[in-house]
């Protein structure tokens, strides 16, 4: 029960914008802060608990710089597992927007590969419509454990 308390308080206190994250509503000070910092950053942390298993945290770190959007993630396409992503960010539309990142990534860990993924937000006057989708061909490692009938 502790270890959860903890894993929720974890979460809770990542889950907030960070300092070098720029927000989406107008003001002079934050366009101006936008010039000299171009880069932004995201990081969010989501907890599963598991009943009668390990309970894990996964960690998602962004940087977005222009087109250039760069991702970190872990526990995310599997257990003990991380990855590594590349993509283009892009947008259309001006009333109607959609922003989208095509993007191809590396695993390792558990489940090592190839992935190409894709993320898509659609911004709406009550919050965003967020759509992510990976494709990971993998190559799982496994333990083989070998046992001899009638031997223990």
């Amino acid at each position: 029960m502790r270890r959860h308390m903890g894993m929720l308080v974890m979460a809770v206190l990542c889950a907030g914008p960070l300092a070098a994250q720029t927000s989406s509503s107008g003001g002079g000070a934050q366009a101006s802060n936008a010039k000299t910092n171009p880069w932004q950053y995201n990081l969010s942390v989501s907890g599963t608990i598991v009943a009668h298993g390990p309970s894990f945290v996964s960690p998602v770190f962004t940087a977005d710089h222009d087109w250039l959007h760069l991702e970190g993630r872990y526990n995310y396409e599997a257990q003990h597992t991380g990855s590594l992503w590349v993509g283009y960010d892009f947008n259309v539309g001006k009333k109607v927007t959609l922003e989208a990142t095509p993007m191809l990534g590396g695993v390792f860990g558990h489940v090592t590969g190839v992935a190409p993924g894709w993320n898509s937000q659609r911004p709406t006057k009550n919050g965003n419509c967020i759509a992510l989708t990976s494709i990971v061909s993998t190559r799982i490692r496994e333990r083989r454990v070998f046992s001899i009938p009638g031997h223990s």
